[in-house]
């Protein structure tokens, strides 16, 4: 029996991201000249260049664009990779207090957190997914047009990640999500 999925996915991220800053202030510089220097000397990496006129392009290394990374960036790209674990890529969860891998799950546990009513079913998912839009949307009805067309582009993006399709659970939870912003406008248009 699942009892509860445990999760703080900004406290964790938060501390580790004020680590790096710390850490990073200062070896920017260092890393960045020791990187075009290692690629310079190698003759490899890619190179950019911007403006109307030739010139030689700058050099970089995936390791100096990490390190320029914000700590705020660094959360937002952890809080996606966290959304796309918790949508099936590998992770673990808590369940009865004991740590468990996706690929270490009962097959009753699994069914739990897939069912109607269950954390990752179609009604919760739903549900977090019309929250986060009505937010971003603040509230407004008049935005349910870039509301599905932000929906419907991330369910392209998710099915090409997928290699073309999504499980059925997916398209499902893609029809709750209409029909759950119908309900929201329909609110709207009842209030006037």
């Amino acid at each position: 029996m699942v009892k509860g999925i445990e999760s703080s996915p900004f406290s964790g991220l938060q501390n580790a991201a004020a680590k790096a800053e710390e850490a990073g202030r200062g070896k920017l510089d260092k890393l960045r000249e020791k990187t075009l220097e290692s690629a310079s000397a190698a003759g490899s990496g890619d190179k950019v260049s911007l403006g109307g006129e030739k010139r030689a392009g700058d050099v970089y290394k995936a390791e100096a664009t990490r390190a320029e990374m914000s700590p705020q960036f660094m959360l937002l790209r952890d809080l996606v990779a966290k959304t796309l674990t918790e949508q099936g890529a590998t992770f673990s969860l808590s369940i009865n207090g004991e740590q468990k891998g996706i690929e270490d799950l009962s097959l009753e546990e699994a069914q739990a957190l897939v069912a109607d009513d269950g954390y990752f079913g179609v009604d919760q998912t739903s549900q977090r997914i019309v929250d986060f839009a009505i937010g971003l949307a603040g509230n407004d009805p008049s935005k349910l047009d870039e509301i599905l067309a932000g929906v419907e582009r991330g369910f392209q993006e998710a099915a090409q990640a997928f290699g073309g399709s999504l499980p059925d659970i997916s398209y499902k939870t893609y029809d709750a999500i209409r029909e759950k912003l119908d309900q929201w406008v329909a609110g709207f248009e009842k209030q006037e």
